[in-house]
């Protein structure tokens, strides 16, 4: 988890997969960061691989709309490192379902 908070690009990688989860989506993610969606997944992948485990359990839909315990824990911490309101939790600001 360390890997991922800190260091070069850190800000960057943690608003990066703050997007996703609220947009519950790559492609939706993509847009709204004016990027394009096999870059953000090629993030999301190393991102999953510094943190050490899947931060999503992915659906056969390809949604990404429930978190693991390893994404809630990032979820929360990147809202902290970025100063992110704490009031909504995942699954209420979005819908997103927590394990």
């Amino acid at each position: 988890m360390r890997l991922a908070m800190y260091g070069l690009g850190a800000r960057s990688r943690l608003e990066r997969f703050v997007v996703i989860v609220h947009e519950r989506s790559t492609g939706r993610a993509a847009r709204v960061l004016d990027s394009s969606i096999g870059t953000l997944c090629r993030q999301l992948h190393r991102l999953e691989g510094c943190v050490g485990g899947p931060l999503f359990l992915r659906s056969p839909a390809k949604a990404l709309d429930t978190l693991t315990p390893l994404g809630e824990q990032l979820y929360r911490q990147a809202r902290e490192y970025l100063g992110i309101e704490t009031s909504p939790e995942p699954d209420a600001a979005s819908g997103i379902t927590t394990t």
